[in-house]
């Protein structure tokens, strides 16, 4: 039996900022009405400037208010254009794709590592993989932001089983990709176009724009033992990140 999924917090400035969007998607602050200031979300959640600034930044970046100097931030619209956005900060936060989404699995299955799967797998050709795919959508939307493809390298201590139960799998991924499982995970975005295949999964126009995330998950012991393929939509989901001057590079 997997053991139970570890649910992350998250950032307090997500929290606070998830707090003030249902806020705004009820009335309690009209479209062209003012934002409470810093200084008072910060007496408010108890929070210093930075986070309460971080959580405004976030509202920003969803599409729901606009700052400008010496008028503060006011609502521009009540619900966000994007569907579905991930804000990534560092390992944890990545890893909370899976808690604040729902995968549903449409095929687990044994397979042999063709020649391009095994070179980015590094393993060896028609090496044995264990392949799981499904549809990912945001919780509380019938519509699905992203089609994933899960390929597993099989160690001893995989539960292989669970892996290719469609009513596990999703339980037996939640433990696989557990983050004390993990030493690193490389992370590779690029923009594509979107095959007849996904698009017709996704309801999106064949050729659409699409983004494709491409992750390797690294074991305690610094081997590879999954790669993750993920479409998205691209009307559907936003990727953002913020580096604070101790992260920028020197």
């Amino acid at each position: 039996m997997p053991s139970p999924p570890v649910r992350l917090a998250k950032p307090r400035y997500i929290q606070i900022a998830d707090e003030l969007v249902a806020q705004i998607a009820l009335g309690r602050y009209a479209v062209g009405e003012a934002l409470p200031t810093e200084a008072a979300l910060c007496g408010r959640f108890r929070v210093s400037r930075h986070t309460a600034r971080e959580a405004l930044r976030r509202l920003g970046q969803l599409g729901l208010v606009e700052r400008r100097q010496g008028s503060g931030t006011r609502v521009k619209a009540q619900q966000s254009p994007v569907q579905y956005q991930q804000f990534v900060q560092s390992l944890e936060e990545l890893l909370q794709y899976g808690p604040t989404t729902r995968l549903t699995v449409q095929r687990a299955r044994r397979e042999r590592a063709s020649r391009a799967l095994a070179r980015q797998m590094d393993v060896a050709t028609h090496a044995d993989i264990v392949h799981v795919s499904g549809l990912r959508f945001e919780r509380g939307h019938a519509l699905p932001f992203a089609t994933t493809e899960i390929h597993v390298v099989p160690r001893r201590t995989t539960d292989v089983r669970a892996l290719l139960d469609r009513h596990e799998s999703v339980y037996a991924l939640i433990d696989l990709f557990n983050v004390r499982r993990l030493s690193r995970v490389e992370q590779v975005l690029a923009a594509e176009t979107l095959t007849t295949t996904v698009a017709r999964k996704l309801g999106q126009p064949v050729g659409s724009a699409a983004l494709v995330a491409t992750r390797r998950y690294f074991g305690a012991d610094g081997r590879l033992f999954a790669l993750a393929i993920t479409t998205h939509a691209g009307p559907r989901f936003a990727y953002a990140s913020v580096l604070s001057r101790e992260q920028l590079p020197a």
